[in-house]
């Protein structure tokens, strides 16, 4: 897994004061065929090469990206159990391009930008504890949740690929339990290797 532009404390951060138990990974298309469509049930070993070297990585459990497997991410999360039975089939036939166009998501988000680029402390992002205390826990609440705190964004298809704001898509994508850092390191046996990221314009990400 590959994090552009977030230190190491801040990741760490999200997993062990935000308690954010998961992380949706893209994968490129044609990886389901190795662990499967719906589940990747264990590691999966997966081959590359580069600059003529064999490699081989290991893809942590997890579940596909679609409303099913979001969905059961979400019901593991101490108070969202019975807001997924509630919500569950609104989440599954809604149509976004109304939604955010609705009068309760404007009145309370404002507009998709809002959504997309509020933090942690702005009071749009909702976290689980800010959805159960401090909201209506509408079906909007419910929905932006997924949308700040597990990633489901206003372009989520839920069905397990990504898709841009026209519509194109793109890669396979999973949800997988989050480590701390050391314990990827102490308990996995993963090893953290240092990258430098440049744009195809040849900028550091966080310099654009």
């Amino acid at each position: 897994m590959v994090h552009l532009g977030l230190g190491e404390a801040w990741i760490d951060h999200v997993l062990e004061v935000d308690k954010r138990r998961f992380s949706m990974i893209v994968l490129p298309l044609g990886w389901e065929a190795v662990g499967g469509k719906d589940t990747m049930r264990s590691m999966v070993g997966v081959e590359f090469e580069t600059e003529g070297e064999e490699h081989e990585v290991a893809v942590p459990a997890g579940v596909s990206a679609t409303w099913d497997g979001l969905l059961q991410c979400v019901g593991t999360v101490p108070g969202l159990a019975d807001y997924v039975i509630r919500y569950g089939d609104d989440c599954r036939r809604t149509d976004m391009a109304s939604f955010v166009r609705g009068e309760e998501f404007l009145q309370k988000y404002e507009s998709i930008e809002r959504v997309e680029n509020c933090g942690l402390e702005d009071p749009v992002y909702l976290t689980p504890g800010r959805f159960l205390k401090k909201t209506e826990r509408t079906f909007v609440d419910f929905r932006i949740l997924l949308w700040t705190w597990f990633g489901a964004s206003h372009c989520f298809t839920g069905d397990g690929i990504t898709q841009d704001e026209k519509g194109i898509r793109g890669s396979s994508e999973y949800f997988i339990p989050n480590l701390a850092l050391k314990e990827l390191v102490r308990d996995k046996g993963a090893a953290l290797l240092p990258l430098t990221v440049r744009l195809s314009n040849g900028k550091d990400p966080d310099d654009s």
